[in-house]
């Protein structure tokens, strides 16, 4: 062999083969964005993005959009707004006080709102853009600040409603997320719910009512249905709202026999609202199916069952107890079954063991958010039982179940 061919085979060896093109995710902000976002995986590291001074103002300038962009500029625009996207979801997920450090300082900017409702305009059929998106607005959403001006803005409220709604839009879970949204945007908030009738008007509950018939989608349809009632009295004093409420009412009550945890505290929720909008619908169901004293038992022996109170459904006592209320203060002959069925007992174990876990209606794991605004449930419960020792039986009085 002579020196010239062992020269190129010696050469062929020591060659470095071609490297791929760089593509945008290459660009050195995206790296530093991903690299940021597994950092931010600890707290004591999120806690020091946070603190970087400008940072984060410069990841949300990140996600700026622009329609008109060219559509190569387009492709790397997505690709710096989907690790903006990414890195500010890892930030709003934090727990602890670090977290609700971090979302207070996220809200705070001034264009991180209408840069989410620019994306959201236009690209509905984007799933990797969306689900942070959606995750951030659900995190965002639990400070009460946050939440109000979440909700001014129609393009986030009406794309989150048709995500959750739509029957032909995202996969489960982005619809449940869009859903958990809403939920969180409507706790308190008349404003915001009003918004919600936008467009739809009525008809948003009885999409709502028909959801309950999902399993998958049941909680946050009856959660987002308990605040809407609970905050838009006015809006479902309509005819139409109040038929629809009257038809989802023999759903909750027949789902209230099978479900347990938190769908079983968002439907007894449902139900004490619907109790005190329009009473005479709820006497209706419950005397036709399952029975006044079959609901009360049932009610009765999920107190027992809740001697503990859980941050997964922090208001499971709450809303029986409201239930309880709702019912005597507009059917007082109910008392005998009340009593009959033991709930004076239940009721009397809820005065003597009060719990921190019921000052919040809402826990991010075993945090705290969103306390509790309505009276003290000690109070509740002692009212409860007053409706019921007031309430004399009538001599010779047919119970209200039989024939």
């Amino acid at each position: 062999m002579g020196t010239l061919q062992r020269w190129r085979r010696l050469k062929e060896r020591w060659s470095v083969p071609d490297e791929p093109p760089l593509t945008y995710q290459d660009s050195f902000p995206i790296l530093g964005m991903t690299i940021l976002e597994r950092l931010a995986c600890d707290h004591e590291n999120s806690a020091e993005i946070g603190r970087a001074t400008d940072l984060i103002s410069r990841i949300i300038g990140f996600m700026s959009y622009t329609g008109d962009a060219a559509s190569s500029d387009n492709e790397q625009q997505k690709a710096f707004m989907q690790s903006s996207l990414n890195l500010v979801r890892r930030l709003a997920i934090t727990g602890g006080k670090i977290g609700a450090t971090l979302r207070e300082e996220l809200w705070e900017n001034p264009f991180l709102l209408s840069n989410l409702a620019g994306i959201m305009e236009d690209s509905q059929n984007c799933p990797e853009l969306w689900e942070p998106m959606v995750d951030i607005i659900v995190k965002l959403a639990l400070d009460e600040d946050a939440r109000q001006e979440i909700g001014r803005s129609q393009v986030i409220i009406g794309k989150l409603k048709h995500a959750f709604l739509g029957r032909d839009g995202p996969d489960h879970s982005l619809r449940t997320a869009a859903g958990e949204a809403l939920v969180n945007l409507s706790l308190g908030s008349a404003a915001n719910c009003l918004a919600m009738f936008e467009d739809q008007g009525c008809k948003l509950i009885k999409d709502l009512k028909d959801m309950l018939f999902n399993d998958d989608y049941r909680y946050v349809a009856a959660s987002l249905l308990q605040n809407l009632c609970a905050n838009s009295p006015d809006v479902l004093c309509h005819p139409h709202s109040r038929e629809h409420l009257a038809a989802a009412l023999p759903v909750v009550v027949d789902k209230i026999t099978a479900v347990k945890s938190k769908q079983l505290e968002a439907l007894i929720g449902v139900a004490s609202q619907i109790c005190s909008l329009i009473p005479e619908c709820t006497v209706q169901t419950l005397e036709s199916h399952p029975g006044v004293a079959a609901f009360v038992q049932k009610l009765v022996s999920v107190l027992h069952a809740n001697k503990k109170p859980s941050p997964e459904h922090p208001r499971m006592r709450r809303v029986i107890v409201q239930v309880t209320v709702s019912l005597l203060e507009s059917f007082p002959r109910y008392a005998t079954i009340f009593r009959e069925q033991g709930m004076m007992e239940a009721l009397s174990k809820v005065e003597k063991t009060p719990s921190k876990v019921e000052k919040y209606r809402v826990f991010y794991g075993n945090t705290g958010m969103i306390l509790e605004s309505g009276v003290p449930l000690t109070v509740l419960a002692a009212r409860a039982k007053g409706l019921i020792s007031s309430a004399a039986p009538t001599p010779g009085a047919q119970s209200i179940d039989d024939p």
